[in-house]
């Protein structure tokens, strides 16, 4: 499992280039924080803007929230982890992550809970 983990996370670190994860602008003033502080570089298009590097080693778990807040990135993780068979919605699963990808994954699960908090109010 440790390798498959470990597989999955260099396979999601190298996709930034990967059409899943563009953002609108309307989404882009939420990260200018993460952007300045150079955890994140978003390539800025005419007609969108481009996720191009993410430093997950110095992220955060409240940083990777705010990053999964972003449905392009959350697809983008879902999609990775589901054709490396990685189930990360499934809590026994989950237990076993560790390091970066438990950080990331936390995060995830952290914006879903806000988004499902907010989409109640």
């Amino acid at each position: 499992m440790k390798k498959l983990v470990t597989f999955l996370l260099v396979i999601f670190l190298t996709s930034c280039g990967d059409s899943l994860l563009k953002v609108d602008d309307k989404s882009l003033n939420s990260f200018e924080d993460l952007e300045r502080r150079k955890i994140i570089t978003i390539e800025r298009g005419l007609f969108y803007n481009t996720f191009t590097k993410i430093e997950w080693d110095s992220i955060t778990r409240s940083e990777a929230k705010l990053l999964f807040s972003a449905k392009p990135l959350r697809d983008a993780l879902e999609e990775v982890a589901t054709n490396a068979g990685v189930d990360i919605n499934n809590s026994a699963q989950r237990l076993t992550f560790k390091g970066n990808f438990k950080k990331m994954v936390d995060g995830y699960h952290d914006a879903l809970e806000e988004i499902k908090k907010s989409s109640k109010e």
